[in-house]
């Protein structure tokens, strides 16, 4: 419960004696006014909204949030905007609307970012490799980029957006040629509860197993640090070199231990250069 809510419960029945009663309203009255405040907030119709809460796939938002019915595990705002914005991306493009990116696609806002949803989670992204071989697999995350940013690759910066929409975290990837070792771009790595969990959806998106080869680093910033990088002009360049850990303090242990168990896993590029020879 919200404290809004728990000071609105311990001053109800009080207003003749405060002075602030309000008009009652009737069960109906504050389920319309529910439903037409998250439609608009959504940008959706009344009668979509409906529908969906029904399906308990939405919640409702109140004036100070959002009320989850059971089942929700992460509620509010951006659940109930994602909700939406998966239904509204086209699942299955042609190449060439792939290529011109001109085919429908979802819209969220998280924390002050317009991300654009392309692909949504467990849908089937697909596509051919620069060897010509053909490549698919299951989104681990939603997948997508924030409006109005420009990468490395000229494109916007890519995102994936986790199941922790209040986190105050986020991490980029300096993706390189899983060949070569080059840099290629960032992925971007939003709401997510930690570093393990980060890296672990963003391993999953890749189907050739080569998703460690492809991690030349990763940086972590606070919310308001990657909003003022992603808009500048070094959102371009590699972030390797810079700190691993925002804030200029010491990592935490639950980071030190994430980064730890990557060295551990045999699974891993880490581990494989450490075997090979002195770390990076």
């Amino acid at each position: 419960m919200q404290p809004a809510q728990v000071q609105a419960y311990q001053w109800f029945g009080m207003g003749e004696k405060t002075g602030l009663a309000s008009d009652p309203k009737t069960i109906p009255t504050l389920m319309n006014e529910a439903v037409n405040r998250t439609a608009q907030a959504l940008g959706i119709p009344p009668q979509q909204v409906l529908e969906l809460y029904a399906k308990r796939q939405i919640p409702l938002l109140a004036d100070g949030g959002a009320v989850d019915p059971p089942g929700y595990a992460n509620g509010g705002a951006v659940a109930a905007a994602l909700a939406v914005a998966r239904k509204r991306v086209e699942r299955d493009p042609s190449d060439a609307q792939k290529e011109a990116g001109n085919y429908a696609k979802g819209h969220v806002n998280w924390q002050g970012l317009d991300l654009t949803i392309e692909n949504p989670k467990g849908a089937t992204r697909s596509g051919t490799g620069r060897d010509g071989k053909a490549w698919k697999v299951a989104m681990p995350a939603d997948y997508g980029y924030i409006k109005r940013t420009k990468g490395a690759d000229d494109d916007h910066a890519d995102v994936y957006l986790g199941p922790d929409h209040d986190a105050n975290t986020v991490w980029v990837v300096d993706q390189v040629d899983a060949t070569t070792g080059k840099f290629d771009e960032h992925k971007c790595l939003l709401a997510y509860p930690s570093r393990k969990a980060a890296l672990a959806d963003y391993r999953k998106a890749f189907s050739d197993g080569k998703a460690d080869d492809r991690i030349g680093s990763v940086t972590e910033m606070t919310v308001d640090e990657f909003k003022r990088w992603v808009r500048s002009a070094d959102a371009k360049k590699p972030l390797k070199g810079r700190q691993a850990f925002a804030g200029g303090g010491l990592a935490g242990a639950d980071e030190i231990r994430d980064v730890l168990a990557e060295y551990d896993d045999p699974r891993t590029a880490y581990h494989a250069k450490l075997s090979n020879g002195p770390a990076p």
